[in-house]
């Protein structure tokens, strides 16, 4: 996955916040393609070639909202990661801002950015989000190459397996990105909730290396009389 470049696309019309996205996703090594609307958008994203989506809620307000969610309910693209990003409104009381935060999650983005934004914070969203990315890539090749390889019964045990084993960490996950998003960077509870990310990030992450080399031979029982590989 380190030699791995993904393509982001940004949903913004400003074009200075789009300079600095690009810059920084240039300098990880990254790729971008800017669009100006949702609908533009939905069919850059339908087009194939989209690891990660960035959308400026101050351009597309209740749209964009709508967009997140009609990613997170194409199957095709329910794994693709979602960066809202948004503009912070002196006149919104602290609750208000919570309460957009949390209908953007709610509604399938994955992390939230309020500009103006420092770009070591928008690294590490950046950083988290195309590693989870990644990991979901990895994760199908590996399930590509079982299912070549193997019987689909095989296949079935495998796609059991990484269910019951990543589902927790995934869990996790989704809970501490949704705290993540509701919290001061200052606060502790920030710091610890990164750190959660990062150890399910990396289990993830192990669990996906060691699905590469599953011995089929090796299953476990799981509920309803089935088995799934055991790793």
């Amino acid at each position: 996955m380190g030699t791995r470049r993904f393509t982001a696309l940004i949903v913004d019309s400003d074009r200075d916040s789009v300079d600095i996205i690009g810059m920084v996703l240039n300098g990880m090594g990254h790729r971008f393609r800017c669009v100006k609307s949702v609908q533009d958008a939905k069919s850059a994203v339908e087009n194939g070639e989209v690891d990660l989506a960035i959308i400026d809620l101050a351009l597309a307000g209740r749209e964009g909202v709508e967009f997140c969610k009609w990613i997170k309910q194409e199957k095709a693209l329910e794994f693709l990661p979602i960066l809202v990003l948004t503009t912070l409104e002196e006149d919104k009381h602290l609750v208000e801002r919570i309460r957009d935060r949390l209908e953007a999650l709610e509604n399938g983005a994955d992390e939230y950015l309020t500009k103006p934004f420092l770009m070591h914070d928008l690294k590490g969203r950046l950083s988290v989000l195309l590693r989870i990315r990644g990991l979901y890539l990895d994760l199908m090749d590996a399930q590509s190459r079982i299912i070549k390889a193997e019987k689909a019964q095989v296949a079935e045990q495998l796609g059991g397996a990484a269910c019951h084993k990543i589902g927790q960490p995934l869990t996790s996950m989704k809970l501490n990105l949704h705290l993540i998003a509701t919290l001061d960077p200052s606060d502790s509870k920030y710091k610890e909730a990164l750190e959660a990310l990062r150890r399910d990030i990396n289990a993830i992450a192990s669990i996906v290396e060691k699905m590469k080399s599953a011995d089929p031979e090796r299953q476990e029982p799981y509920p309803g009389g089935k088995k799934i590989l055991d790793f």
